[in-house]
């Protein structure tokens, strides 16, 4: 499998995760490490990225810095690159399937996070200034 999908299969994905779909996944492996989970993350995120389309290009755009980040925040900068294209030579398009569902729960649990640390420090904000 190359690093971009061909576009066909790539709106396919995209779309059932825009849309909410379930996709089926399979599971998770007992040993598969923080690090490769995001690694896997940031092959999905920038095979999304290589989409025409600007919605599922901005999802996988921003899935690839949060991903990013987690690795380069754990430290885990000696051959990344070579790690990501290593781990993405042996992805399967159930593997892709599998880790984009998985990929896509972290994200939104991320995101939601932020929003709720967000709201709590504007309610302090607002009960300092009465």
């Amino acid at each position: 499998m190359s690093l971009f999908l061909g576009e066909a299969r790539l709106a396919r994905l995209a779309a059932a995760l825009v849309t909410g779909l379930t996709l089926v996944a399979a599971p998770a492996l007992a040993d598969e490490s923080p690090t490769t989970r995001d690694i896997r993350c940031v092959i999905v995120g920038a095979t999304m990225a290589g989409s025409n389309d600007p919605q599922v290009k901005q999802i996988g755009t921003l899935s690839v810095l949060y991903f990013w980040g987690r690795l380069q925040g754990r430290g885990e900068n000696a051959n990344i690159s070579a790690r990501v294209l290593e781990e993405e030579s042996h992805m399967s398009e159930a593997d892709f399937a599998a880790e984009a569902k998985t990929c896509e729960a972290m994200v939104t649990g991320a995101g939601q996070d932020l929003q709720d640390l967000s709201k709590e420090i504007q309610n302090r904000a607002g009960a300092s200034s009465q």
